[in-house]
């Protein structure tokens, strides 16, 4: 599990979550999408992991230790908000903190393309539009 502290969600008047909590609370089949993704897209930068590598690391990006810490999380939790819910500040901090999660499992060259196209916990608006052009850039 993450060092960072949990954090209580708040919320502003315009509905945007202002401090998510870790963990992060997302279905797992949205987790094993993600962690499918990711190790497509590795595999087109020529790294190669394997599946329960991607399921792990998925899931810490979630702030969880591993898939098998994930997979006993209480069901009835409710499910964290998406980054589109965020403030603008807590979006930068989970980001953060998913960028920290990546360099520090060795894949800090690769961390800013894997989030935006895999989008682990939602998609902020333009960071499709990047990765589409990262993607495209390096395919030719």
């Amino acid at each position: 599990m993450s060092n960072n502290a949990s954090q209580a969600n708040a919320e502003v008047d315009s509905g945007e979550v202002v401090q998510a909590d870790l963990p992060m609370y997302f279905p797992a089949n949205r987790v094993k999408r993600v962690a499918t993704r990711m190790k497509k897209l590795l595999r087109t930068q020529g790294v190669h992991i394997t599946h329960m590598e991607a399921l792990d690391l998925s899931v810490q990006l979630l702030g969880f230790a591993d898939w098998t810490e994930f997979c006993r999380r209480d069901l009835n939790a409710p499910l964290s908000p998406s980054d589109e819910q965020l403030s603008d500040e807590a979006f930068v901090a989970r980001d953060d903190f998913q960028m920290e999660v990546l360099a520090e499992a060795g894949f800090a060259k690769y961390a800013r393309l894997v989030l935006d196209v895999t989008n682990p916990t939602g998609a902020r608006l333009g960071r499709t539009a990047l990765a589409v052009e990262v993607l495209t850039q390096s395919a030719t």
